[in-house]
Parts: structure tokens; sequence; C-alpha cells
């Protein structure tokens, strides 16, 4: 929708993101995006070099942001606000897989079957304690008897 308007896709969720997170450096903008950085960063210096975003530097990251100057930034932030709205609040999208939406029994069952993948997939077999409790000392005395290990004991 906004690529009519600002000529390439890219551009126009450079301005979103901005307009949704007030400020952001490239790299960050990129992984958020997923777009790659070479891309993010022309477009930086393309809205940099036209006066609509400002960029400083705070420690070793250069940070960008909206001009407050640029004099047609209210209608362009109305323009992205309804374009904000309209994709549901924010550019990036909730992941449906950090559980936020689901319920605490859902979210417990999404992390018991979790766990089950993770157990299925790694090749090493879980530790064995060090320590061996037992109900009573007569169990304790069977299972004495039963080891080779003098060590053990």
């Amino acid at each position: 929708m906004l690529e009519v308007l600002f000529g390439n896709r890219t551009a126009g969720n450079l301005l979103l993101y901005l307009e949704g997170h007030s400020e952001g450096f490239a790299n960050q903008i990129a992984r958020d995006l997923g777009i790659p950085l070479n891309m993010i960063q022309g477009q930086l210096r393309r809205f940099e070099r036209g006066g609509l975003l400002v960029g400083f530097y705070r420690k070793r990251n250069k940070i960008y942001r909206l001009n407050r100057f640029f004099p047609l930034l209210n209608e362009l932030r109305a323009i992205l606000r309804k374009a904000l709205l309209k994709k549901g609040t924010w550019l990036i999208e909730k992941d449906p897989a950090d559980g936020t939406h689901l319920s605490p029994r859902e979210r417990l069952q999404l992390a018991a079957s979790l766990t089950q993948q993770a157990e299925l997939l790694n090749p090493h077999r879980r530790y064995q304690p060090f320590v061996r409790s037992f109900e009573s000392f007569e169990k304790y005395e069977t299972w004495r008897k039963k080891q080779k290990n003098p060590w053990l004991v």
C-alpha cells in the first residue's frame, strides 16, 4: 500500500517502523523487518539526504528518527498511523509461537509438547542424579545387596 507513495516496499516498511518505534539503527531495523541490511542503509541514506530523517550517533551506532522540522511531517505521520492501524497496530506481527495469545492451560500444553519434541531431538540421554532416595530402609538394603560396585554403597 505504501510502496505506491514511497516507490518501494522497503521505504514504506522503514517509515512504518520508525513511526511505531520512534527511532532505530540500521542493524536493528534490518533484523526486525527481515530485510537485507544494505537495502535498509540505502533507504536511510536517501531519506536523510531528503531531510525526512535525522541521523545522530549514540556511542558507535547511528540512530535514525523522523525529522521534526520536516515540512510535511504531520501529514506523513497521519498517513503512517492510518497504515499502522490498518495493519494491526504494529508492523511486526506477533509471533504465534511465543504463547502470549494463549490461556495458561494452553501455554502449559505448548510447553509440554515443546519439551517432548526437544527430548526426541536430543541425542544425549538425560543425566541420572548422583543421590538416590529410598522410601524405606528395607528398600535401600535390597538395592545395596544387588550392587556389584562397593563404592556405590
